[in-house]
């Protein structure tokens, strides 16, 4: 039977190296990659643009009544479920049209 070695080699104490030192990673990685910038999805033509780049509406309140139209969040901080919509004018037109938002109010009751 051939000599097989242990699994395990018998310990030996010597000094561990130590762990080179972890630079701020975040700080390269902006400078390197540049800052986050959010993508969304225009809810009409369905393609990705820079969140900047796009309309906000949001569902208009209980106040507001059954019949209201989504309202514009040009600053993106009304609270609710956000809408964006492309700055093209097809797809402008065709979001006035949009009824989908009504069936995507979420814990709304009408």
């Amino acid at each position: 039977m051939p000599n097989r070695t242990p699994h395990r080699l018998p310990f030996r104490s010597r000094a561990k190296e130590p762990k080179p030192k972890r630079r701020n990673s975040t700080r390269m990685d902006e400078a390197i990659r540049g800052k986050h910038i959010p993508l969304r999805t225009c809810v009409i033509c369905r393609r990705r643009f820079a969140k900047r780049e796009l309309l906000r509406y949001v569902p208009p309140t209980d106040t507001a009544g059954a019949g209201a139209d989504p309202v514009p969040d040009e600053r993106q901080v009304l609270p609710g479920r956000g809408f964006y919509v492309c700055e093209s004018p097809e797809c402008r037109e065709r979001f006035r049209k949009f009824g989908g938002w009504r069936r995507k109010r979420k814990g709304v009751q009408e």
